[in-house]
């Protein structure tokens, strides 16, 4: 039985080893990405029994997916990877529980783009609403950082955030932040409607 023990811990320190691999390993921008026309509601449909185990049974999950959205131009492996590490950082602020909401949309950006470091055009989120603790405008500020966390030692690798920051630039798209402590958060990942899709998968898939 000890040595049945020593084998699981061996194996678990390795899963999250690879893990930790891999989320450097894209924050640094060498993971080749395969973009594809996504659907975005879709990809959250299908993902959705991975969210749901995920978040575990003292978060309830809501979801506002709309339909017939355009699609955009993404790794959806990448994405779902991104989403996961959102929904773990939106579970972990709500330490009694709560209800953390996945909502879709199109958003049309013109004067405010600049302002969002966008160009204007046509674009599609992906929001993650929590009723947590919320973040003060320094954590806001630092969130996406490589390494910063501000959970207890060995709780968070402090990559999360930095992974999806990175995905969603590498995408062309940009990751927004909205919180106030004790008020919750909420997380947006905004990428560009896919029009000359040909050109986008040359270019975005392109090594880094």
């Amino acid at each position: 039985m000890l040595f049945r023990s020593y084998i699981g811990n061996a194996r678990s320190a390795a899963e999250r080893g690879a893990k930790l691999t891999r989320q450097l390993l894209a924050f640094a921008r060498k993971t080749r990405l395969s973009p594809k026309p996504t659907d975005l509601s879709a990809l959250v449909t299908n993902f959705i029994d991975v969210i749901e185990s995920s978040l575990g049974s003292q978060v309830h999950l809501q979801l506002n997916l709309r339909r017939r959205l355009p699609r955009v131009m993404v790794d959806p492996e990448q994405l779902e990877m991104a989403l996961l590490n959102i929904l773990m950082n939106a579970r972990d602020a709500m330490a009694s529980g709560g209800v953390v909401t996945i909502a879709t949309r199109a958003i049309h950006l013109n004067g405010d783009a600049p302002m969002r470091q966008l160009p204007e055009g046509d674009y599609v989120a992906i929001e993650v609403s929590d009723e947590g603790t919320g973040m003060s405008d320094d954590v806001i500020e630092r969130a996406t950082e490589p390494f910063f966390t501000t959970k207890s030692q060995g709780k968070g690798t402090g990559l999360g955030l930095a992974m999806a920051s990175g995905f969603v630039q590498q995408s062309r798209g940009r990751l927004e932040i909205e919180s106030e402590l004790g008020q919750g958060a909420m997380l947006r990942m905004l990428f560009p409607v896919a029009h000359d899709q040909d050109d986008e998968a040359s270019e975005i898939g392109r090594a880094h």
